[in-house]
């Protein structure tokens, strides 16, 4: 209002039900000239949430939800402040309504909530903002979780030099693929040649030979030998593995993805069909490097119907020594002894078959070219 704005203050209260601080705001913005109104319908301008603070839980209802729906149905953009109205700072979830912000500036520090059950489908784009807290008070408090921001994420790329050449690149090899999906070897090829690798070398199934894949012309194919000899061979000069996508989950595919694990010597991408393998193979012993794509559906499968499944997988991290990757909206990172990192990358549209297969075989090109696996991770998501 001091600005030159044209502001319309909505309040769902009477003032007598306001607080003091909120009674007294009333009065000095009343005293500017501004004017508030009962809750009506709202047909232009940018909305600002403010209905309830982070302490927020339980149910939106009567005028609270009436104003929620009244926002999210007027077409205009919404932008919360420190939390979405309806929203639970600590669950991410919405027991009646909430905001479906357009953006919300947090406060000094985000919430779990935003990045769990319903919490991204409300909080739009994340904005910091701040109140002036000092940085000692933050300072103190310990993390649930890291939140990655993309700035700076560029520095951790592979450094480019004029000497570089393929194996310096780096030699990625893939077990994927079955006669039914032979394209998911297509895609972790692909995705590892365009990110940087400079050999790829696919093993498929023998059977599916003669089925046709479409494939880059530059990406190495073998058929599988009984016993994964030829695979064996290779890994000595390899420098990644990818092991899993679209292998299918008969016995013949499940005692490959077993040899293949078992003797593995290189930095592991574990993903799909191989983490069925380990549902059902739950005291396995997983190799040293390994990094495990699930998705939400694929970890529970793994670690079993835990209630709280950002805790079961740190936990899981702990006792199998692995980096995992669990896939979604967000994406989240854990690795053993470190908090774990919220990576709010990607979009609806990549929920299509395959961005997993491409998934994997970015992670596995970066590990190729020498990035630890933390970063490779990182990277790829």
């Amino acid at each position: 209002l001091e600005k030159g704005y044209a502001v319309q203050v909505c309040s769902i209260c009477p003032l007598g039900e306001c607080g003091s601080i909120c009674r007294k705001q009333q009065e000095r913005f009343r005293a500017l000239g501004g004017n508030i109104y009962s809750l009506g319908n709202i047909e232009e301008g940018v909305i600002i949430d403010a209905l309830v603070g982070t302490g927020f839980s339980g149910k939106a209802e009567g005028p609270l939800a009436e104003g929620i729906f009244l926002a999210n149905h007027s077409s205009l953009p919404i932008i919360s402040i420190d939390i979405p109205s309806g929203l639970c700072g600590t669950t991410g979830k919405v027991e009646t309504v909430a905001i479906k912000a357009t953006a919300t500036v947090f406060l000094e520090l985000p919430k779990m909530g935003f990045f769990q059950e319903q919490g991204p489908n409300h909080i739009g784009e994340l904005v910091k903002g701040t109140f002036g807290l000092p940085s000692s008070y933050i300072d103190q408090v310990d993390p649930v979780a890291l939140l990655v921001e993309k700035e700076g994420m560029a520095s951790l790329l592979p450094k480019m030099e004029a000497s570089r050449n393929k194996y310096i690149a780096g030699y990625v090899l893939a077990l994927a693929g079955s006669p039914s999906m032979m394209g998911a070897g297509t895609l972790v090829s692909h995705a590892a040649l365009k990110s940087g690798a400079g050999i790829v070398r696919w093993f498929y199934p023998a059977e599916g030979k003669e089925a046709f894949f479409p494939t880059l012309p530059e990406v190495i194919r073998d058929p599988v030998e009984e016993g994964l000899s030829g695979l064996f061979q290779e890994m000595t000069r390899a420098k990644a593995l990818v092991i899993g996508p679209g292998m299918g989950r008969e016995k013949k595919a499940q005692k490959e993805i077993k040899q293949a694990l078992s003797k593995v010597t290189v930095p592991t991408v574990i993903d799909a069909d191989a983490l069925f393998f380990l549902s059902k193979n739950s005291s396995f012993t997983l190799p040293k490097d390994a990094v495990l794509t699930p998705h939400a559906g694929e970890m529970r499968r793994l670690i079993g119907e835990e209630e709280d499944l950002f805790k079961a997988c740190q936990t899981y991290v702990e006792e199998k020594d692995c980096t995992l990757l669990l896939k979604g909206a967000p994406n989240f990172l854990f690795r053993k002894e470190e908090p774990p990192l919220v990576l709010p990358f990607g979009n609806p549209g990549m929920a299509t078959a395959g961005s997993g297969d491409v998934l994997a075989g970015v992670i596995a090109a970066f590990i190729a070219q020498g990035l630890p696996i933390r970063d490779a991770a990182l990277l790829g998501c």
